[in-house]
């Protein structure tokens, strides 16, 4: 079987649609405390399902997944647009779960299926400011209680005790800088681009943290589940087995910090 082969297999159009039915259809009038800025009401699971194949080495899937999703998208060029920014944005924001070599295959990937037309030539953030690392700071401090609400010291303490700069920078470059631009992906869509890549590497203390994460930004129950189901149905086609269970999002919140830690800073394993 050819590699161009095994990729159709792994995102045949059936496969697909069933991963789209997956994510309940609801307003995002129906979310409370939703940070959207964009008020388009949509299903994310093409955003959960193209990280999903990213953190399981599968770059070349994304490109049938954008034709796919803008199959179903407007001829409006700022929706098309749209669409393709969230999947630059969902990537982009993962790589800090599932690790900048794989996000940037990616990245070339969907470039390489994105028409010119689509492409952006500057950078989505405001980097020129009097002072970014402070703005960036202030937007970290912000997010990461909104995200994690009355967890959130218990995980920065985690994090300053484990490496002072793990702290600073995971609060203020990733929270502030990277996961803060919401001007595409909402808190609770980044949540659920962090999820994904989470459940792929098969890390369940973090994938506890980011489920409860996505109910602290508006996510419903069968919303964030959707999307636990989603990222383990992609995962476990590319190969992926589970050496720890995954986190339920009933039981997400129980298990905010807890366990031993064995087992769970590794990625999964393939058949």
């Amino acid at each position: 079987m050819t590699r161009d082969t095994q990729i159709q297999e792994l995102t045949s159009p059936e496969f697909l649609t069933d991963l789209k039915m997956l994510y309940p259809a609801t307003s995002p009038s129906e979310r409370k405390g939703e940070n959207s800025v964009t008020n388009r009401n949509r299903n994310p699971w093409y955003l959960v399902a193209a990280v999903t194949f990213a953190a399981c080495n599968r770059p070349k899937a994304i490109q049938e997944l954008l034709k796919y999703a803008l199959g179903e998208t407007s001829e409006d060029h700022d929706d098309r647009l749209f669409v393709v920014r969230s999947f630059r944005e969902a990537l982009f924001k993962s790589g800090l779960i599932i690790g900048y070599s794989r996000t940037i295959n990616g990245l070339v990937s969907l470039r390489e299926a994105t028409p010119i037309e689509l492409c952006d030539k500057e950078t989505l953030r405001d980097v020129k400011g009097d002072d970014p690392v402070q703005t960036f700071t202030d937007r970290g401090d912000a997010l990461f209680v909104s995200m994690y609400n009355d967890n959130a010291n218990h995980v920065q303490d985690l994090l300053d005790d484990i490496h002072p700069d793990m702290g600073w920078f995971s609060k203020n470059i990733g929270y502030g800088y990277v996961y803060g631009a919401n001007h595409v992906l909402s808190q609770v869509e980044t949540s659920y681009a962090i999820v994904a890549g989470l459940i792929a590497m098969d890390t369940p203390r973090q994938s506890a943290w980011h489920l409860q994460n996505c109910i602290n930004g508006g996510a419903t129950v069968a919303e964030a589940r959707a999307v636990r189901t989603i990222a383990m149905e992609v995962a476990a086609r590319c190969g992926i087995v589970w050496e720890n269970e995954v986190p339920d999002v009933i039981c997400a919140k129980e298990q905010n910090g807890g366990g031993s830690g064995e087992g769970e800073s590794g990625g999964a394993r393939k058949e």
